[in-house]
């Protein structure tokens, strides 16, 4: 395999299900608040992903993993090729499938597998990696204007500086008993697909696995995906789109685990359309005009228009 001028968090196969014949998404970047046309293959990628250029490069392991893009070449052969054909389906058997309200959307198998493929693209996303990096500053933050840390101040702060969030990415995602811990928790859900049928397709983004917290009692977070109450929305093709909820808050929805659900309402659309708005990490990605979205959105939800740090930390009273 020849090498990529950019290295995508979001893959082409997924994203495809989302463009024209061209291969072509309706973009907003957040960044520039600009709107425009781009191919799939030059959106959720960046060069150099995961080139690690913190090392020796006389470390002959690191350099051929540098040199042959082996963690980009592992997504493209051992990840992305058996995600699509799960996905593809999925989309068929919903799509295709006569009067399919309340049928049985996936199998145990395809379960299995397709929530390891969710726990790594969770761990992927550049969204991840900002994570990372804004909970190491926070805590750096904190550590330093403290004096309760005083008399190891300057080790805690070497420490927490010495970390890479590249480094710390890939290594959770090569993990496997992250991977597997990950993928009980989103196992244990009851997992809906929706079945759009409004005249409002739904959207994707750089960030495409999203959650919402059903519980607010500040300064705890409930948008863990192992938080009681949360929702974890993945849309699959601008008429499908997967939600899990945890059990023991959502008890009314168990009996729907595993089922197609009808959505003909254009305001449930705009809830999960809003989500990935206000979730992307920079961009947003539509077949259609994003015109009407992005009008009614800077109307009623300005802010979700913005790029903004997701991580607030809580020390001593302060907030970081």
């Amino acid at each position: 395999m020849s090498r990529v001028k950019r290295e995508h968090y979001v893959p082409q196969s997924y994203l495809i299900a989302f463009a024209n014949e061209k291969c072509q998404v309706n973009v907003f970047d957040k960044s520039t608040q600009k709107k425009f046309i781009s191919h799939i293959d030059k959106v959720a990628a960046e060069g150099k992903y995961f080139h690690f250029e913190n090392f020796d490069i006389n470390n002959e392991a690191v350099k051929t993993m540098n040199d042959e893009q082996l963690i980009e070449k592992f997504f493209s052969t051992a990840i992305e090729g058996e995600y699509k054909q799960i996905l593809d389906r999925i989309r068929s058997r919903i799509t295709l499938t006569n009067e399919p309200t309340f049928k049985v959307a996936i199998t145990d198998e395809e379960k299995q597998k397709l929530a390891v493929f969710l726990t790594v693209q969770m761990l992927r996303v550049k969204d991840f990696r900002q994570t990372l990096k804004s909970i190491s500053e926070k805590f750096t933050q904190a550590i330093s204007e403290n004096d309760t840390f005083s008399e190891k101040k300057s080790e805690f702060l070497n420490e927490i500086n010495s970390l890479d969030e590249k480094v710390t990415q890939a290594s959770m995602i090569f993990d496997t008993d992250t991977i597997r811990d990950f993928t009980e928790v989103i196992l244990n859900h009851s997992w809906i697909f929706y079945f759009n049928t409004s005249d409002v397709d739904f959207i994707t983004s750089d960030n495409p696995i999203v959650r919402n917290a059903h519980l607010q009692d500040p300064p705890r977070s409930y948008g863990g995906i192992a938080s009681k109450g949360v929702e974890i929305n993945f849309p699959i093709s601008p008429k499908i789109l997967l939600a899990m909820y945890e059990k023991s808050y959502h008890q009314d929805l168990v009996p729907c685990d595993n089922r197609i659900i009808m959505l003909s309402d254009n305001r449930f659309v705009d809830y999960y359309n809003l989500l990935q708005v206000n979730r992307s990490f920079k961009q947003i990605y539509s077949l259609k005009s994003l015109d009407n979205l992005l009008k009614n959105t800077s109307k009623h939800h300005p802010n979700s228009l913005n790029m903004k740090s997701k991580v607030t930390l809580y020390h001593n009273g302060r907030e970081y």
